[in-house]
């Protein structure tokens, strides 16, 4: 436990600073068989700021999976996303020995998927400072932007007794209706914000990689999200392009339930 809390204290507050865009986490704990659910809630510090992205999937048939998705940071910044996919993976059961209840065996292998997903996303007043060599003056600034957003994404989970390595490619299209920015700024945003807006559709590729941990059922969650590349200089100044995260996922029940041991009988 003691582990879990260095992980909190010193791994997330190394991030940059707060930005009116944030890489998604779409599809990091996924669904890999039917009737199957899973739930996962990761908090993430962007600066002075705590994001919070919790998710939900499930798959009503056969290698199809449903995602919805929930990033929020107050009421300053929310995004909202659902998705449709398909998986396909080539798992085995291992039976444990020692078990919680109702949980006497865990998958292992691996898991492929790709999944097609729409959503909406609005930040207000993201405040930002800026400051300009030639005059030495600190300029401070606030953008706001109300967007949709569209992905398509590919995603492998390699399941293993003690950790699961999950990594995910993500192309993203944001269909800006409004970005506005308040306020001077040193740095002539404001000028390059009037290219953006003519702009129909900004692509971003975006990554993941995480880790799930935490004993045989794996109920915590430490990971990255990754923007790999910049389309124009506003995008670099406003746009977030690494964060780590941590969080947990349903197994999170299982991890506190009372251990019991499988007897054999013999005649």
């Amino acid at each position: 436990m003691r582990t879990l809390w260095y992980c909190l204290i010193f791994v997330l507050p190394l991030q940059n600073y707060a930005q009116v865009y944030v890489p998604g986490q779409d599809g990091i704990y996924t669904v890999s068989q039917v009737n199957q659910w899973s739930a996962q809630l990761n908090l993430s510090r962007i600066s002075s700021d705590i994001f919070m992205n919790t998710s939900l999937s499930y798959s009503p048939w056969k290698n199809i999976g449903i995602l919805l998705n929930y990033q929020t940071k107050g009421n300053s910044s929310n995004y909202y996303n659902c998705a449709v996919g398909y998986y396909f993976a080539k798992l085995g059961k291992l039976e444990l020995s020692k078990y919680r209840l109702g949980k006497p065996s865990i998958v292992l292998g691996n898991q492929f998927e790709f999944y097609i997903g729409t959503g909406l996303g609005v930040s207000n007043n993201q405040e930002y400072r800026t400051f300009s060599s030639l005059n030495s003056n600190i300029s401070y600034y606030t953008v706001s932007m109300l967007t949709k957003r569209h992905y398509i994404q590919s995603g492998w989970h390699k399941h293993t007794k003690y950790l699961t390595l999950t990594a995910v490619l993500r192309l993203v299209w944001l269909d800006v209706d409004k970005i506005e920015t308040f306020g001077l700024d040193a740095d002539g945003i404001n000028n390059i914000n009037n290219s953006f807006k003519n702009k129909k559709y900004l692509s971003i590729l975006e990554t993941n990689i995480a880790f799930k941990f935490g004993g045989v059922y794996k109920p915590f969650i430490f990971g990255y999200a990754i923007k790999i590349n910049s389309a124009t200089p506003f995008e670099d100044k406003t746009f977030a392009d690494f964060y780590t995260f941590f969080g947990f996922n349903q197994e999170i029940f299982n991890y506190f339930r009372k251990q019991k041991t499988k007897t054999s009988i013999t005649p």
